[in-house]
C-alpha cells in the first residue's frame, strides 16, 4: 500500500473544471466522479489516451471499494491484477473516454467551453443530477455495471 502514497490521478486539463465542479456539488469528492467516469468508459469498452494532464487528486483519496473496482476493471482487461500504478493509468484512460462520451451526449446541454477550451458547468444542477441518474438507469438496463 506504500505504493499508493506517491500516486496521483490525472485527468485532461480541459475536463478538470467539470471534475472539480461536480466533485463539489453532485458527488462527495472529485474521486467519486472520477470512478463514475471510469465505469462509463469501461462500459463503452473505450480507454483513450490524452495529453495536457492536470492532477485531480492523490490516489490515497480512493476508498478500498474504489480500489477493488479498479482492480476488477484492470483484471477484465488483462486477466491479472496489475500494480497500483498500472491500475491508475488504465483508470485514467477509461475515465477520459467516459467523460468525453458524456460531454458529447448526456452532459452536452449543461456545459460550456471557456476561452481556454475548458469545459464548465452551466444551468440547473438539479436538472443535471436528473440527467446523470437517467444515464445510470439507462446504462443499467442495457448492461448492468
Amino acid at each position: 500500500m506504500d505504493e499508493i502514497g506517491q500516486l496521483r490521478i490525472y485527468v485532461s486539463e480541459k475536463h478538470f473544471p467539470v471534475y472539480q465542479e461536480l466533485g463539489r456539488t453532485l458527488f462527495s469528492q472529485n474521486s467519486d466522479f472520477f470512478i463514475f467516469c471510469v465505469f462509463a468508459g469501461s462500459r463503452l469498452n473505450q480507454a483513450k489516451e490524452f495529453s495536457k494532464k492536470q492532477e485531480l487528486c492523490r490516489a490515497v483519496t480512493l476508498s478500498e471499494h474504489d480500489w477493488i473496482s479498479l482492480k476488477s476493471v484492470y483484471f477484465n482487461n488483462h486477466g491479472e491484477v496489475g500494480t497500483y500504478k498500472e491500475m491508475t493509468q488504465l483508470a485514467e484512460k477509461y475515465a477520459h473516454a467516459g467523460i468525453t462520451h458524456m460531454i458529447n451526449n448526456e452532459l452536452k446541454e449543461y456545459l460550456i467551453q471557456d476561452e481556454a477550451e475548458r469545459y464548465r458547468l452551466k444551468g440547473n444542477l438539479d436538472e443535471l443530477q436528473m440527467q446523470i441518474m437517467e444515464y445510470v438507469l439507462k446504462s443499467k438496463e442495457e448492461a448492468p455495471f
